[in-house]
């Protein structure tokens, strides 16, 4: 919370968002994939923009004709991602923590005073360019920031056997904290995971469930009847279910809130599993040579 509300005093570019309009792609990958799904959300309420999340990677293969802007999020603004779509002939915004001005990037800068989280996931680097969004968003983001982590401390999970597979039950309305426990479970080695759409579920993927012991983590904004069809015939189901609610009738406020839970619940995991998210035991010689990675993508 600190490195938020520091962020939030010393970033100023709502001018600069407001101008972005038409057809945008938001693009990220890893923690900043979750930055840039938040931030097509934003700028799909708040600026009337027709958004789509990508990664770097899948925009050398989408038409660019139907967009006009394309929003990179990376915290270092200093990847292969970044550099690969310079190039692009279409109006680029680089958002970003970094101070190195990228070649045909209009660099949306975001500050901090405090020192950089040194971190395998990214937590703070996450919620702090999430928060810039939701301040431009909210105009009372820093009282309503506080409220939440006051909200979201106070919760408290129960989980018998944390060793299970993990399902993940979401939908378009619930899109940024799906992507955070996907990105979290996976590079922290937490457990496998697997995410379904409410609908889709409905045609045939509660198999996994049936076929062996599974925990489900359920995300629901504004409960409707099929969130209560779910959740009431799949008790029975799954060894353990989390639910995940908010309810604020907003789809911005419901995203953050519901990310910043989802930030919580892996931290009860990973604490009972003994993992420390920002010191991951990993494959330092692969992860070494994928990172660095500059070629043709």
């Amino acid at each position: 919370k600190e490195r938020i509300l520091d962020t939030l005093k010393l970033t100023s570019i709502n001018n600069q968002l407001k101008k972005i309009k038409g057809n945008t792609m938001c693009v990220g990958s890893g923690g900043s994939k979750v930055v840039a799904d938040f931030a097509s959300i934003v700028l799909n309420v708040k600026n009337s923009c027709s958004t789509k999340t990508m990664d770097p990677r899948d925009v050398l293969y989408e038409n660019l004709k139907p967009y006009d802007n394309l929003f990179m999020c990376s915290y270092s603004g200093n990847n292969h991602g970044v550099d690969i779509l310079s190039s692009l002939k279409i109006k680029k915004y680089l958002f970003t923590y970094g101070d190195i001005q990228k070649e045909h990037y209009k660099r949306l800068q975001c500050n901090s005073s405090l020192p950089k989280e040194m971190s395998f996931i990214s937590l703070a680097a996450t919620l702090m360019p999430m928060s810039v969004m939701l301040s431009y968003y909210f105009k009372n983001s820093t009282s309503l920031i506080n409220d939440l982590f006051e909200k979201v401390t106070k919760q408290s999970f129960n989980i018998n056997n944390v060793n299970l597979p993990f399902d993940v039950i979401s939908g378009n309305d619930t899109s940024t904290p799906a992507i955070y426990l996907d990105s979290t479970f996976v590079e922290s080695g937490l457990n496998s995971i697997t995410i379904h759409s409410k609908y889709d579920y409905c045609h045939g993927r509660s198999t996994l469930a049936y076929a062996q012991d599974r925990n489900l983590i359920y995300l629901v904004a504004n409960k409707k009847e099929l969130d209560n069809l779910l959740l009431t015939n799949l008790k029975t189901r799954y060894k353990n279910i989390i639910v995940l609610e908010s309810n604020y009738n907003d789809i911005v406020l419901d995203n953050y809130h519901l990310t910043l839970q989802a930030m919580y619940l892996t931290k009860y995991l990973s604490e009972l599993k003994n993992i420390d998210l920002s010191i991951v035991n990993y494959d330092k010689e692969l992860c070494k040579t994928l990172y660095k990675y500059k070629g043709e993508m």
